[in-house]
């Protein structure tokens, strides 16, 4: 059967905003905003002025040793070097010790990730990164910020991301948020403002159409089992340049973050729910264990299977089903293809490495029903043997 979840999306609204500009600019006051054509260009500029105001020769950049690729893209882009920490054991957040000795006068910033909307811990950061006279960058490519509910301290700079498989997608575009005139300016020295292209509106309208198809199950199905797509795979592909947003992304941005904002996300609670009557040690409730409950939105649920039989069994099976279950990223950065002679072979991350080993998530969108969580809790059960 070709029945299958997606792993994430959300329908993109196709209507422009007729008062773009101001729209855009009270999206997430009070940080301004700077539109970039992806979230990776965004970083890699994020990155460049975190390197001009460091001033060293050989820049280096601290990043968690698990997570996407484009990190490295942006990263290497900028002309810094990756430096990886490993994660604190069965979650997603930097190891501070381990942290705080890997600074050294070449770091130019620290980057702290929002892993599926579960925050980092940006207060312990935030003094980090202060005592070490060094930029904090906050990745929340993949947690749509709302500064009317997240009165956490934040980073100097946070990156927000646009493209496929984002909390908002318009198929492309990112942004910086900022609160520092002084850093603006250096971003606008990054990359003048420029006017958008209106011509290819055409283009996006058929691409968002195509998108919007492919999120029913049945098309998506189809899709998932086409090879030459490379639907859910993790590559690393080099950033090749930083330029403004496309018109698409400026003038359906306010309409599409509105929309996300406004609906309900009724899926994360109903899978809470239904975890909360799995008692398995083997299974770690991320979203539970990190009190990520308290921030209003997961782009996916995830959680840790810490034994490898059972997390092959539920894969199977939530697979099976047609559930959007997925392991995410399936390597550490070192081992992710590509990026093999990147990193120093000798030095092993464990716990990045073991989370990297557990790791499942489950569907959060729109698309996702109680049948369906009904479904994935029956499978659960079976597996744990409840």
């Amino acid at each position: 059967m070709f029945y299958k979840l997606p792993p994430v999306g959300n329908r993109i609204a196709l209507h422009q905003d007729n008062s773009t500009n101001c729209s855009i600019a009270s999206l997430f006051e009070p940080y301004k905003i700077r539109l970039f054509h992806s979230g990776t260009a965004a970083l890699a500029a994020s990155v460049k002025v975190a390197i001009a105001r460091r001033g060293n020769a050989t820049p280096e950049v601290l990043l968690p040793a698990y997570g996407c690729p484009d990190l490295i893209s942006a990263i290497l882009h900028a002309g810094a070097k990756p430096i990886l920490v490993d994660l604190r054991k069965n979650t997603p957040w930097l190891d501070h010790e381990q942290l705080v000795q890997k600074i050294t006068e070449r770091t130019a910033a620290i980057i702290g990730v929002n892993f599926l909307g579960v925050q980092e811990r940006m207060e312990r950061l935030r003094a980090i990164a202060d005592n070490a006279g060094v930029l904090l960058i906050e990745d929340s490519a993949q947690y749509l910020l709302d500064p009317a509910s997240d009165l956490v301290a934040r980073g100097d700079l946070i990156i927000q991301s646009f493209g496929r498989g984002k909390p908002v997608s318009l198929l492309g575009g990112g942004a910086i948020l900022y609160r520092d005139e002084l850093l603006g300016a250096r971003l606008a020295d990054i990359m003048p403002s420029a006017v958008p292209d209106a011509d290819d509106c055409l283009s996006a309208r058929l691409k968002i159409r195509l998108y919007n198809v492919l999120l029913s199950p049945h098309i998506y199905g189809l899709a998932a089992r086409l090879p030459f797509l490379h639907i859910g795979a993790t590559r690393f592909k080099p950033l090749l340049n930083i330029s403004p947003a496309s018109f698409h992304v400026e003038s359906r941005l306010a309409a599409n973050v509105g929309l996300y904002r406004c609906n309900k996300h009724g899926a994360q609670d109903w899978i809470g729910a239904m975890l909360a009557k799995v008692s398995a040690a083997a299974i770690v409730d991320l979203t539970r264990l990190t009190q990520a409950g308290q921030h209003p939105r997961l782009l996916r649920y995830p959680l840790l299977i810490t034994n490898s039989d059972l997390r092959v069994q539920l894969y199977r099976r939530l697979h099976d089903a047609g559930l959007g279950v997925s392991k995410m990223y399936p390597h550490t950065l070192p081992n992710i293809p590509g990026l093999e002679n990147i990193f120093d072979k000798r030095e092993r991350y464990p716990f990045a490495e073991l989370f990297a080993r557990s790791i499942l998530t489950l569907p959060t969108h729109r698309g996702v029903s109680q049948h369906h969580v009904e479904k994935m809790e029956k499978i659960f059960m079976q597996a744990t043997g409840i």
